[in-house]
């Protein structure tokens, strides 16, 4: 919430990753992008336009590589113990 009042003050545009659960207690995660409206002259911005993507399986794929690429590193040092 703060990032996004920054970006209203400042009339800049917001992007961020946000994880949410369902009340049926499954992880979704969106990103959110927002672009400023323009706002009166020396008004703080109160209206942004943007969109809200899930991005989920992005999410579920970016920990997938992660996992693997621990376990690939953890076989290479343990090699490199053995030369």
């Amino acid at each position: 919430l703060q990032a996004w009042e920054e970006a209203a003050r400042a009339a800049r545009s917001f992007e961020r990753d946000v994880r949410l659960v369902t009340q049926q207690g499954v992880v979704r995660w969106v990103q959110i992008h927002a672009n400023p409206l323009p706002a009166r002259a020396g008004d703080m911005t109160r209206r942004f336009v943007g969109t809200i993507a899930d991005i989920t399986e992005r999410k579920r794929a970016e920990d997938g590589l992660r996992t693997s690429e621990m376990r690939f590193r953890s076989v290479v040092e343990s090699a490199m113990d053995g030369i």
